[in-house]
Formats: C-alpha cells, structure tokens, sequence
C-alpha cells in the first residue's frame, strides 16, 4: 500500500533495533560488469540501485544502509550506487528509462509492474527464483507475477489486522472474533457503549480500497470478475453495523490515520488498522490490547499485503550481479529482519520467524494474518488500476456515509468497473 505507504516506513521503529550479521559470502566469483550508465560491452564495479527511502527518516535510512551492507561486506570490491528516487517520481522515471535505455540494476519498487512489465522494463526473474535454493523460503504472495511470470521479489509486508481492546472484550465476556459472524455477534453485544468497529469509510486515498478488501473478498467479489451480488452482500453487512450503531455515527470521516487514535484513547472495541501502529499503540494505550487476523467470511478473504518489492532492471549490463544483491540483501533472513527491527514491517521468509520478536503476540498474529494476504494491487488490472481504486472509494464512501444503499453503491462500482477491466 502507498496510501499510507510512504507513512508505512516512516512510522517510529517497533523494537530495538538489532545487529544485524552478513549473510552468507558469495560462492562464486560474479563477474563487475553492472551499471545502468555502462557503453554496450564495457564493465564497472557497481550495482545502481533505485530507492525511495527518504533520508529525512533515520529509521528507514539506518535500515537500508544495513540492508546494503549484507552486500558490500560479502563482495567488497563492488560499490552500491544508493539512488534516492522519490515514491511519486519513480514510476515515471523508470518509464523514462524506457527511451534512455539507462536504468537502474536494482529497483525498489511498489504496485507498478502492470506498466514496468509490458514496456520491457524490469526482467523476469522467472527461472532465476526457481534455481534458487532458497526460494521456498518464501510464500507465494512474496513473488510479483505478470501473466503467470515472476518480476519482482516482496520480502517483507506491510498489512492490516483487528486491533481490539482486551479490556472492553473482557467486559463483555467476548473472544477475539475469527469470522465475521462471530465480529457481528461481538458487535451486538458491545452495543452502543462504545464505537465497536473503527474502519475507515472516508474512502480518502486508498482507505476504501484496502479497509474494504477483508469485506468484499469474503463474500466472493474480485475486480477481474466483479458481482454486484458479491459486493452488495459485504456492503449490506456494514451498512447493517453502521444503522445498529455499531460504527461510528460519523464513520464516512474516519481515515486510516484518525481511526488508530481513537482507538488507543480507549474509545473503540475494535479497529481496522496496519502493524505500523504498533508503536503508537505502546506509546499511546493505557489499556490491554492485541491483534487478530481480520475475521473470515463465507468466501474466504484476504488482506492486501503492502510495502516494497525489488526488480532488476531491464537495462543493467550485468542482472547476475544484481540477482545477487537482491538475494543477499532483501530476500536474505537478516535483510528481512532488519526491516521488522527497523520500521516494523513482517518479513515473510518463513525462516525469519525463529527471530525472538516473533514471540511478540502482535508481530506473532500480523505474521500468523499474511496467510491471508494477496498482492498489491491486484495484478492484471495495468494502467487502469488507479481508476479502479477509486472507483471502489467512492462506493465505499457512499455506502458508509448513507448516501446510496449497499445494493447502489454496489451496482455503481461494477458498473464503472465494466468499463475498466478488460475481458
């Protein structure tokens, strides 16, 4: 995600940071021949890698110079050219390159590949994931996939979870929900002494898009083959929370930024929300607190799984050398923990888990809640994709704000989205 996503790695670092050790040295001699601004033929002794970790944030900066360092101490002689591209400017700048035929080795890189990928931009990493022995390290949902092909590698996520207030549960005698028949009973109970549920129904940036996600996939609805019947049942079910009294009364105002704050004021039961309010919630809350897995439902569902993936580009003389830096760096186990003890985003390697921070119960469950995650945005959507997310924030909005019914609300997003997808 990069509603929040540039905020994902701004937040206040979860733990401690850690010492983070070299992974394991090369075991073979690479050939030096990398740089995107290298004459046809000629070598250099560099890896040129595009980011957008802003150097005004010291934690996402320390991160991602010990991150770098897993690569330089295990091959010295190649010096890593830290390119600081902005989030908002990146995308545009890679499509450049597309004219310059100079690029970067290495891209960091979130949500793009439905316009990197057709334009010859970033190479598929298809064969090379396969050939490597740690590959089953990782999940799935860690490999960006264009057309069944892998272009991109996520070693870590960023995503949401239901925040709950143990206090508020214990009064009411309620167990943290795992369905959303259970949340819906929670709910009742609660009643109207508290705001139950804090969501976002602003549909502000992509609120709609990734609060509402858990929603409509558990009843079945997909943007590649949108129902209105799908949809209008995840919307009849909020809309129904919301005329209980169960949300907010000015719900349609919440965001995913003002939501958490209320929550850590003890004013809501639960609340929809990501790990990186983690350090909010220890720094803020006066009460007992945990997390769980958004609730499933009929059909399932699934979260979005947010923060950053990483591409070789299509232009670098040398793509073994940046395979390198991304499997030693990144997708290294140390790589992946230095972004938990970093900014608090949870690494996916399945190896990193024997880490003592996932004894922590709310890195433990966000973990335990990737089980459920699919990528972001949803691939196969191409350039229409930002068109398609606001389309999903204006039904969202009108359906939590009252201003169309869930049976409206619905019909007017796939509506717009006929004209979107392509068959």
């Amino acid at each position: 995600m990069r509603s929040q996503e540039s905020t994902f790695l701004s937040r206040r670092s979860l733990l401690r940071a850690a010492g983070i050790t070299a992974g394991a040295a090369a075991t073979a001699p690479l050939l030096t021949g990398c740089g995107s601004g290298a004459a046809t033929g000629s070598t250099t002794s560099s890896v040129t890698y595009w980011h957008y970790m802003v150097a005004s944030d010291k934690a996402q900066t320390q991160m991602n110079d010990t991150v770098v360092e897993l690569f330089t101490k295990t091959r010295p002689e190649i010096t890593v050219d830290k390119v600081y591209v902005p989030h908002d400017q990146i995308a545009a700048k890679v499509i450049g390159s597309g004219t310059t035929k100079q690029g970067p080795d290495v891209l960091q890189q979130t949500g793009d590949l439905d316009q990197f990928v057709p334009a010859g931009l970033v190479q598929d990493l298809t064969d090379r994931w396969k050939a490597w022995d740690q590959s089953s390290q990782f999940p799935d949902t860690a490999l960006g996939r264009i057309n069944g092909k892998i272009y991109a590698i996520k070693p870590y996520a960023n995503l949401i979870g239901l925040w709950y207030n143990q206090d508020i549960l214990d009064e009411f005698r309620i167990t943290p929900p795992t369905t959303m028949d259970e949340l819906g009973e929670a709910l009742k109970k609660i009643g109207k002494k508290y705001v139950g549920l804090g969501i976002a129904g602003s549909g502000e940036g992509l609120d709609g898009d990734w609060q509402g996600r858990p929603f409509y996939s558990a009843y079945g609805f997909d943007y590649l083959k949108p129902e209105v019947s799908a949809l209008e049942e995840a919307f009849t079910l909020l809309d129904g929370w919301r005329q209980a009294g169960y949300l907010p009364a000015d719900v349609a105002t919440w965001t995913q930024v003002s939501s958490f704050p209320r929550f850590t004021a003890g004013q809501v039961a639960f609340c929809v929300n990501g790990n990186w309010q983690y350090g909010n919630a220890k720094k803020d809350a006066k009460f007992r607190y945990g997390v769980v897995p958004i609730p499933q439902g009929p059909k399932g569902g699934t979260v979005y799984l947010g923060g950053e993936s990483f591409c070789i580009g299509s232009f670098t003389k040398n793509a073994d050398l940046a395979w390198d830096f991304i499997k030693t760096t990144w997708a290294s186990r140390d790589g992946g923990l230095a972004a938990l003890h970093g900014v608090g985003s949870i690494p996916l390697r399945k190896d990193a888990a024997t880490d003592p921070a996932f004894q922590d119960p709310v890195i433990k469950q966000f973990q335990e809640a990737t089980k459920h995650g699919t990528d972001y945005p949803d691939p196969g959507l191409g350039t229409n994709v930002g068109a398609v997310r606001q389309a999903m924030a204006r039904g969202w909005n009108a359906m939590m704000s009252g201003q169309q019914t869930p049976a409206a609300a619905a019909k007017s997003v796939v509506d717009t989205l006929a004209t979107l997808i392509k068959k």
